[in-house]
């Protein structure tokens, strides 16, 4: 009984708001703004994945372009076990300026926010090193794929018969 009385007073209030103008306005103003925000966040959503698939297929034919020299494939990989060797590098000269430095030691000890922006370079070549190790292994990837096709095609080729 008292969940019929509810409905039936809640019921009576919003028949009650149809006379003020005020909530005529606020309803058709949220209501537009609802359908305002949900149009505008589908265009977000679709040109975001439209500027994504650019940026895939410009990263795609760029590496299709390069898979064909083996000689770039051998060259990202040095490069990429360069900024390897240069990342550990830069971890044993901060690790040793912290250990063998007592005025290093003592500014770190005194203030933690000093190491850290002291650590950001090695942060920085570790960043650097990623990348170029990400670029190389999708490259030998693609490499790969075209060696796999190329075993895969018949061999039409037949040399001359000797006489």
């Amino acid at each position: 009984m008292l969940g019929i009385l509810r409905k039936y007073l809640v019921m009576e209030q919003l028949l009650g708001d149809l006379y003020y103008p005020s909530k005529w306005i606020s309803g058709i103003t949220f209501g537009l703004a609802t359908i305002l925000v949900y149009k505008s966040f589908n265009f977000l959503v679709k040109l975001t994945k439209v500027k994504n698939r650019s940026r895939k297929l410009k990263k795609l034919m760029v590496l299709r372009a390069k898979r064909q020299n083996p000689m770039e494939v051998t060259y990202l990989i040095s490069s990429a076990n360069a900024h390897y060797i240069s990342f550990i590098m830069m971890c044993f000269f901060f690790l040793s300026a912290i250990i063998l430095s007592s005025k290093v030691n003592a500014l770190i000890e005194q203030s933690m926010l000093f190491g850290l922006i002291m650590g950001t370079p090695i942060l920085l070549f570790e960043f650097v090193w990623l990348s170029q190790e990400m670029k190389a292994r999708e490259l030998v990837k693609e490499h790969g794929k075209l060696l796999r096709y190329r075993n895969s095609m018949p061999n039409t080729y037949e040399p001359p018969a000797c006489q």
